[in-house]
């Protein structure tokens, strides 16, 4: 599994070198190329990371001895319906909170495998190691990036935004990015492991130096995060092998992945604004990321928690 694990963080950083040579010494522009790409990839190998949550649903309402597989679906679809209805009526909380919650969910999964220090304060340097995914395209590009903050908020005044106009006028941004990573060094026991996130903290830089926030995003996400998830499942499940992990992923992804494409065409329906079609594709991305991943987020910390009990 470590050995797995350092190439999962291997994978991240030649993926964002690859895409950096390409980018300049083979084709001339592909960011309008990777856009597309980026977001087919968010919206099947991405989101569907979560595809075996109804299995650990299943596991968990065992654990509590409860028969009724239905309640699982109910609660967990009720749960991203109203953080939808959330940025229906609070675009700017449901943003924030999305921020806070994908953090969260960032920081601990990216420590999978890694010995880490238990405190009172590991749960909040969880959340400081997953802010520097929404932070490192403000230092880079910074209008982009708040292009889609408000694209997301539906305005462009906002006391969120004025507070990052004024990190980035006071040139704070990589002095809190940098700060967070030494924060965050200071749970990682083995020296390996610091190693392995150092590689991944610069990847990070790279990729979103030379992409738009929306690209880098996908790389981060489909790369280091998702393929670290499918990771954590195998331990999590107890699969013995490589043959009955696919079997296992491929009968829940295709339900899941379809199920997905469904809800982010209706909310692509549904939201019709008059945004450009980019603006239109990010938009529906980030909080379609947003509702689907606060029933994920809850599941895994309810499961966590059964495991651990």
């Amino acid at each position: 599994m470590l050995f797995y694990n350092r190439l999962i963080s291997i994978t991240f950083l030649s993926t964002a070198l690859l895409l950096v040579f390409l980018n300049f010494y083979v084709f001339q522009n592909i960011e309008s190329s990777l856009f597309f790409i980026s977001f087919i990839t968010i919206i099947t190998f991405g989101i569907s990371h979560g595809s075996l949550d109804q299995v650990k649903g299943a596991m968990l309402l065992k654990y509590y001895n409860v028969n009724s597989k239905y309640l699982f679906y109910v609660c967990y679809i009720l749960t991203g319906v109203t953080f939808l209805f959330l940025w229906f009526m609070k675009p700017t909380l449901f943003l924030i909170s999305f921020i806070l919650l994908g953090a969260y969910h960032f920081g601990k999964d990216d420590c999978y495998l890694m010995k880490i220090k238990d405190s009172m304060f590991t749960n909040i340097i969880f959340v400081l190691k997953g802010l520097p995914i929404i932070t490192t395209p403000l230092i880079y590009h910074f209008s982009d990036t708040i292009h889609i903050v408000s694209t997301i908020i539906q305005s462009n005044d906002s006391i969120f935004i004025n507070f990052l106009y004024y990190l980035n006028e006071k040139n704070l941004l990589p002095a809190i990015n940098l700060l967070i990573f030494f924060i965050a060094n200071t749970i990682i026991v083995n020296r390996r492991d610091k190693f392995n996130y150092l590689l991944e903290f610069c990847a990070l830089n790279i990729v979103n130096f030379t992409f738009t926030p929306f690209i880098a995003f996908a790389v981060y996400f489909c790369t280091l995060h998702s393929l670290r998830h499918y990771l954590s499942l195998v331990e999590d499940l107890s699969i013995k092998n490589l043959n009955d992990a696919f079997k296992l992923f491929y009968k829940n992804l295709i339900p899941i992945t379809l199920l997905t494409i469904i809800f982010i065409l209706s909310f692509a329906f549904i939201s019709q604004s008059n945004i450009s079609f980019n603006d239109h594709i990010t938009k529906i991305s980030f909080v379609s990321l947003g509702v689907l991943s606060l029933p994920h987020l809850i599941l895994e910390v309810l499961y966590d928690n059964a495991s651990l009990s």
